[in-house]
């Protein structure tokens, strides 16, 4: 749909009350709500699991937003659409993890915006994120987030919540990517590293992550480890570059 129409779709939207039944007639539909699944039940009880994949990366020690009100408002400035109501609640559990979709959300912004080896890529994130929402049910299984360009939204999924923090804060990068116009996948990998898709700036992020001083060796091994899977399987032209070509 071009820009007119879209937004001729908005303001006739805003003409009508049965949203629903104009939607069929005129075929401007919303933005589609996945409100269904394991971690929407947890919702209504703030019963969080920790990440399935290196849980120990969501300990308070460095997550220092959980102490700290004026960054955590700080961080919200950096693209999250929703706040602590929405997901959020019990976000910490009794070993000192962060558990809550919104508080692991918030542990990969402030990986992104207070590491130092980092900067610049907050400002990235600033510039060109749409604002982003959590949602706690899955779009297909194994999507960790999507951006609709339709509605200027992106949405994270139960799969982001399952990844530990260092995934999580590339795959923010990545939906920016998508926001910013970088070419789009080709299923659901880039062309090849020249064409300069949101895989590429996906593993730029995480080679600046690997080396930044201020990680603990985690961290360097989490970024290490999601780079391969990347470099491995999301682009459809091999480069058969190494973590090594971006010290």
């Amino acid at each position: 749909m071009d820009k007119a129409n879209h937004e001729t779709c908005r303001f006739r939207n805003a003409l009508v009350t049965t949203n629903l039944l104009f939607t069929i007639l005129v075929g401007c539909g919303g933005v589609p709500v996945y409100d269904e699944g394991p971690l929407c039940d947890k919702a209504a009880t703030a019963d969080w699991s920790k990440a399935r994949m290196n849980p120990e990366l969501d300990h308070v020690e460095f997550a220092t937003w959980t102490t700290d009100p004026e960054l955590e408002q700080r961080l919200l400035g950096y693209g999250l659409a929703v706040g602590p109501d929405y997901l959020g609640g019990n976000d910490v559990d009794d070993d000192g993890t962060v558990v809550s979709p919104y508080g692991k959300t918030l542990n990969a912004y402030e990986l992104i915006v207070n590491t130092p080896g980092l900067e610049g890529w907050g400002d990235y994130l600033r510039q060109h994120s749409y604002p982003v929402h959590l949602s706690c049910g899955e779009k297909a299984p194994g999507i960790v987030a999507y951006t609709y360009f339709k509605w200027d939204q992106t949405d994270l999924f139960q799969s982001f919540y399952d990844r530990d923090v260092v995934s999580r804060a590339g795959f923010l990068i990545h939906e920016a990517g998508h926001a910013a116009g970088l070419p789009n996948h080709v299923n659901d990998q880039d062309r090849s590293w020249d064409d300069g898709g949101p895989y590429r700036l996906q593993l730029e992020f995480l080679a600046a992550v690997a080396y930044a001083p201020g990680l603990s060796q985690a961290h360097k091994d989490a970024a290490a480890e999601e780079f391969k899977w990347i470099m491995e399987g999301k682009f459809v032209e091999a480069t058969g570059m190494t973590l090594e070509d971006f010290r």
